[in-house]
This record gives structure tokens, C-alpha cells and sequence, in this order.
């Protein structure tokens, strides 16, 4: 298990976390403290407070912007990230994957489950369900073979959901005017001039981006 000096728990989580915190065994070594506020003051906390393995909520991730949180976590390197998660959706747990969170916990997981994913995430690996990690890999390899930008990939997915440009602006927290530029470098690589075109590409090769996520 790597060496980590704090386990931080933040708010909106369930039960389970505060009998983790007050019956704990082999996290004796760990200090375990509770942080609340603004996201962004949480994560410089924890930038300070470095190693250390942060739980959140999905609300929590929501409301970040995902560039400031990809900065901050460092894919692991800087704070691991485990997510609680309050209902089954695979493909928003393989973005949570992708901006560096180390693993997705259901909400309704035992405290036993918990304990485990926590070792999991300590021991260097990610922790999600066979699916969610399955369906990462398939994309990535995707990716990989039509040398798509990681911000090209994410809004493909967004694209095949049905989302507008406005719509996936928000969602990236970036303005529309960048979509279009973005959306210029796919049609380019797809060698189409418009989104139905590339999503026809895209469910025409049974490729991982299609109204499943």
C-alpha cells in the first residue's frame, strides 16, 4: 500500500465514511480529516496537505471545471480522487476516469467494498466497475487509431449524446466559439463538414461513442 500521510472526506457522502472514520484499523497510520467549502479551495487544501487521498461526491464533480480539477489532481500524482457515485451510469464514471479521478464508488457500496477500494486506489490501480474500465479501454484505443486530442474526444462523446454546442460549452466550461475550433480539427480527421456526417461515421463503425454512455 503507498505511503499516504491523509485521507480527506468531504461533505454530501454517505454514512459509511463516518464509521470508516471513527472504527478504523488498518488506517491507523493516516490522519482522516473532514473538509468543506468552494471545490476549488478544497483542492488547494489538499494540494497543501500532499499525499493524500480525497473522497467526494459526484455533485462535487459536477461542479467543477474539469481543467482546474485535472491541474489539481495530476492523474494521481499530485492528490488521488475517489468518487461516490449515487446511481449506475458507466459513461459518466469513465470521465471521472479520464480528468484523473483514481476510482468510482457506488454509493449504496458496504463499508467493506470501501475499505477495499480505498486499497485499491492506495496500491496505484483504478477502482470501477469491470464495465466502466472495459469501456475506457475500448475508447482509448479508439482514440488512439483516429489521433483524436483528448478535448476532440470528449466532445465526440457529447456530440453522440445529442448535445448541442452551447450545451457542450457549458459542460467543458469553454466557450462555443472553442467547440467550433475543436469541431473543425474532427470534421478534418473524420473527412466530413458537418456533425451527422461524423456520427454516422461513428455508429456505422460500431465505434464506443454511440447513445449507450
Amino acid at each position: 500500500m503507498a505511503t499516504m500521510g491523509r485521507l480527506v472526506l468531504t461533505e454530501n457522502l454517505s454514512p459509511k465514511w463516518s464509521k470508516l472514520q471513527y472504527s478504523r484499523t488498518e488506517w491507523h497510520s493516516m490522519s482522516i480529516t473532514r473538509c468543506g467549502g468552494e471545490a476549488k479551495e478544497i483542492l488547494a487544501e489538499c494540494r497543501r496537505l500532499s499525499p493524500c487521498l480525497l473522497v467526494v461526491s459526484d455533485t462535487f464533480m459536477d461542479g467543477i471545471d474539469r481543467d482546474v480539477f485535472r491541474a489539481a489532481a495530476d492523474f494521481g500524482r499530485s492528490i488521488l480522487v475517489l468518487v461516490e457515485v449515487g446511481d449506475d451510469d458507466p459513461g459518466r464514471d469513465e470521465r471521472f476516469l479520464r480528468i484523473g479521478c483514481s476510482g468510482v464508488l457506488p454509493k449504496t457500496a458496504s463499508l467493506a467494498e470501501a475499505r477495499r477500494a480505498l486499497g485499491v486506489v492506495l496500491s496505484g490501480e483504478l477502482y470501477a466497475a469491470a464495465r466502466t474500465i472495459s469501456g475506457l479501454l475500448r475508447s482509448v484505443l479508439w482514440e488512439t487509431g483516429h489521433s483524436l486530442t483528448a478535448r476532440e474526444a470528449e466532445i465526440l462523446r457529447l456530440m453522440a449524446q445529442g448535445l448541442k454546442n452551447q450545451e457542450i460549452a457549458k459542460r467543458l466550461f469553454i466557450s462555443v466559439q472553442t467547440v467550433r475550433w475543436h469541431l473543425r480539427g474532427l470534421y478534418g480527421k473524420f473527412g466530413s463538414h458537418d456533425r451527422s456526417a461524423v456520427m454516422a461515421s461513428v455508429r456505422t463503425r460500431n465505434d464506443p461513442f454511440g447513445p449507450s454512455e
